[in-house]
């Protein structure tokens, strides 16, 4: 009986996983960015993010603001999504991949994606433009 509670309870948290905010799949794709651009020649690259109304994005025009910040700072900056009329998402995942060396923002329509420029600067990725 125990043994199968805690099956129970691996199977929620692994569903719980899989959750995520409008706020966090941007930082998935930085993440995702961040390795592929460390692992390549490149000295940049452009992360598209196609933003997704579920679960728990924004369905009408939505505010970025990515603010300054770099693991272990503790003034570290959120991934803050505001959605026109309701909703507000943030995280600090991505600044386990890249840092943000000043704070970056646009305003978007219903469904537009946002680009994302990512650079090199030593060890470390670099996110430096949000448009």
């Amino acid at each position: 009986m125990v043994a199968a509670g805690r099956a129970v309870l691996a199977g929620g948290a692994l569903a719980l996983a899989g959750c995520t905010d409008a706020a966090t799949r941007i930082a998935y794709d930085l993440e995702a960015g961040a390795k592929s651009l460390a692992a390549s020649p490149e000295s940049r690259a452009t992360v598209r993010h196609e933003p997704s109304r579920l679960p728990e994005g924004c369905d009408g025009a939505y505010a970025l603001e990515i603010g300054r910040g770099a693991k272990g700072d503790p003034g570290k900056g959120s991934i803050t999504v505001k959605c026109a009329g309701h909703g507000l998402y943030y995280t600090t995942y991505h600044l386990n991949f890249v840092v943000v060396p000043a704070t970056v923002g646009v305003r978007k329509a219903a469904g537009e994606p946002v680009l994302l420029q990512l650079e090199k600067r030593g060890d470390e990725i670099a996110l430096t433009e949000a448009r």
